[in-house]
């Protein structure tokens, strides 16, 4: 084997690396901001709702992940996009709102840069 053919084998190993790294960080971000969400700003009457929270990975391959995070699958909570999108007063937990699943995603964006940067290699 050339230098040239080791050089460009231990790039492709390294590359290989920091995609399991990047999709390991990423995986584990959408499962703690589900929490926070679950916990923190889903809406509580019944309980129902917060008992549907669900984390599917749907492509896990060499160079791509696609997780869903989603709540009340499967008409287990009909209500839930309801609740979801329109703009009410919810008491239970305090910090409970609409875009319950959206919001809390959105403020842990820079969380995940951080975690992203902290990949070590």
């Amino acid at each position: 084997m050339t230098g040239g053919s080791k050089c460009v084998e231990g790039f492709h190993a390294t590359v290989d690396k920091v995609n399991e790294e990047v999709k390991k960080t990423v995986a584990q971000w959408v499962v703690d901001t589900a929490l926070i969400s679950q916990e923190n700003y889903c809406p509580v009457d019944t309980g129902l709702m917060k008992s549907t929270y669900r984390i599917i990975t749907l492509l896990d391959d060499a160079t791509s992940l696609i997780i869903e995070c989603s709540v009340g699958n499967n008409g287990e909570a009909p209500y839930t996009l309801l609740v979801h999108e329109i703009d009410k007063a919810h008491l239970n937990p305090p910090s409970a709102q609409y875009k319950f699943l959206s919001t809390p995603f959105t403020i842990e964006v820079p969380k995940l840069n951080a975690m992203l940067e902290a990949i070590k290699l």
